[in-house]
């Protein structure tokens, strides 16, 4: 009997990464430069209880051009993987950083995409979380779940990201008798908890979300777009 060949055919790339504790202070820097640009000129985009700043704030605030410079090894790293050729990324800008902040019980974000027909990729960095957290620890089990799964185990997803796959309508159809969680081919949508410094990138058509906050502890993220030159 020959061998059994899976194909993950359609799978949609999601790249995770840990900045860790090595850009601590630059962390405290992008959140105050957030509080201040969004005093300045606050802008309401997707965000509900909350506000966003300017695109390419990176060109206003040394910290964003910083965390630009810190970001663009890691978006080539991940294009490597998926086997794009180095012409093709060399071809490509990370660019137009932008800060979100939830300030209101009850803000959330609702359902939408990053970019134009330009964007490529686009992705989302967390400057604060957890102060007490080991920022070198860090297992993305422990961040990344199906939506299935966090029911199960009773996981508060208040602030959290939610992906919806592409899919999630047909996929909804489909009701296997037994767990499975976000490896696995009938999973509709993904819960990301936010960690301080870390940083997931995934495809500009990807549909995403943040649930509701129960509190009004400020809830910050970083966005970025990936553009064809």
């Amino acid at each position: 009997m020959q061998d059994l060949t899976l194909l993950p055919v359609f799978a949609t790339p999601l790249a995770v990464y840990n900045l860790g504790s090595t850009v601590k202070e630059l962390n405290k820097q992008l959140v105050k430069d957030i509080d201040t640009e969004i005093v300045g000129q606050p802008v309401n985009r997707t965000f509900y209880g909350g506000k966003q700043t300017r695109l390419g704030i990176e060109d206003s605030f040394s910290s964003f051009k910083e965390l630009q410079a810190i970001l663009k090894p890691v978006y080539f790293s991940m294009m490597a993987r998926y086997g794009a050729p180095r012409e093709v990324m060399e071809r490509t800008i990370l660019h137009n950083l932008w800060g979100n902040v939830i300030t209101d019980i009850g803000g959330f974000s609702e359902p939408h995409t990053h970019g134009t027909g330009n964007t490529f990729f686009t992705g989302v960095y967390y400057p604060a979380g957890n102060e007490d957290e080991d920022l070198e620890q860090f297992d993305y089990n422990d961040y990344i779940v199906s939506y299935e799964t966090s029911k199960q185990n009773g996981m508060d997803i208040e602030g959290c990201l939610q992906f919806r796959s592409p899919g999630s309508l047909e996929k909804k159809i489909i009701r296997p008798d037994f767990k499975y969680d976000h490896t696995t081919l009938f999973d509709a949508s993904l819960i990301v908890k936010p960690r301080q410094s870390m940083v997931i990138m995934f495809p500009a058509y990807l549909s995403h979300m943040v649930f509701p906050v129960k509190t009004n502890l400020p809830r910050y993220s970083i966005s970025f777009s990936v553009n064809r030159a």
